[in-house]
């Protein structure tokens, strides 16, 4: 039996509400070989019992390469197209309204809302003209758009937004450096160590496939 697995090349081949389904699932759960199964199937799109038919081997090196690509730190991109309409990053925080304000500020304390933040930060663009834009007035609606927005851009703004010289608000960066920022960085941690390179899983990987009879014969190939 042949599996088809697409494995995402980089972070824009990943959706933020992906990437929020699965901090939610490795959260509520501690069995590492559980959790590497669900991030195979969450990021490649995959069934989970397609995942079990899978080789040892080919687990491993599937959860290696999703782990690689969350090691670097991604810059902010002020604009990209999704759905044929073309967004913007708030060309100039300075000047925020208090409603913008007050809703960021909430958004970004738990990545489950991370998307509405991101709708607040980036909105469509209305004109462009020689590099310089300006996007749609916030009009304080919210809702789930931005969950398939690609996970690069979502994690630029996150790192900007940590990285700017002054601060928008001291209760925003502190929610940022000891939450938004520390789980991310628990998830990289927790994709090295929960990725079937680490001897103790691959036995226990290897073990649960022989327990089940299933044929380590079975492969998948990438599309």
């Amino acid at each position: 039996m042949e599996i088809t697995i697409k494995i995402p090349e980089n972070l824009r081949e990943i959706t933020l509400g992906q990437y929020q389904k699965y901090l939610k699932m490795e959260k509520e759960n501690k069995d590492e070989t559980f959790i590497a199964q669900k991030m195979i199937e969450i990021f490649c799109q995959t069934r989970l019992d397609y995942v079990m038919k899978m080789r040892w081997k080919d687990v491993q090196d599937i959860t290696v390469d999703l782990a690689n690509m969350f090691e670097a730190d991604q810059n902010l991109k002020k604009q990209f197209t999704m759905n044929s309409t073309t967004y913007g990053f708030i060309p100039n925080l300075d000047e925020i309204s208090f409603g913008e304000f007050v809703d960021l500020d909430g958004c970004l304390q738990d990545w489950q809302e991370m998307h509405k933040a991101m709708q607040i930060l980036y909105r469509p663009v209305e004109i462009s003209v020689r590099g310089k834009y300006n996007i749609k007035q916030y009009d304080g609606v919210l809702d789930d758009s931005m969950k398939d927005m690609p996970l690069e851009y979502a994690l630029g703004a996150v790192f900007f937004l940590l990285s700017l010289g002054k601060e928008l608000s001291a209760i925003m960066m502190d929610y940022l450096q000891r939450g938004v920022l520390k789980e991310h960085t628990l998830l990289k941690q927790g994709l090295a160590e929960n990725g079937v390179g680490i001897h103790h899983f691959t036995r226990q990987l290897k073990e649960m496939l022989q327990d089940l009879n299933i044929s380590q014969n079975l492969g998948y190939t990438k599309s």
